[in-house]
């Protein structure tokens, strides 16, 4: 990545907190899905404006770089799947920005780990 990791402050740091306390087995993945939540669109929409500039308008899967005048283009890419993971939906490591089709072609998919190496035996 180019610029590094978003930082969160203020009240986005406060919302951010907020999630990271709750006990464990109350936290999903659906909880990104709260488009009723205007403190959690104010998140959503810092986190995707930091990763567009720092990644330079570029999508870290199949690496093209289309720079547009608006963010829908983009959209925020959990590498480890929130669903799965949701203990790390704001952890900065599991974040960037991804254009909309290797993030449908991805999907729940880990991208982490390689099927093709082999492993011992």
């Amino acid at each position: 990545m180019l610029g590094g990791l978003v930082e969160y402050k203020g009240e986005i740091k406060l919302k951010v907190d907020s999630y990271n306390a709750l006990d464990p087995s109350k936290k999903t993945g659906n909880y990104w899905n709260k488009n009723d939540d205007t403190e959690l669109l104010k998140v959503k929409r810092y986190i995707k404006v930091f990763y567009i500039k720092t990644q330079d308008y570029t999508c870290p899967y199949c690496r093209q770089r289309i720079e547009v005048d608006h963010n829908a283009f983009w959209d925020i890419e959990h590498i480890m799947p929130k669903d799965k993971n949701p203990n790390f939906m704001f952890s900065p490591l599991n974040l960037c920005i991804a254009c909309k089709d290797c993030n449908s072609k991805k999907s729940n998919k880990n991208v982490l780990r390689n099927k093709q190496k082999k492993g011992k035996p």
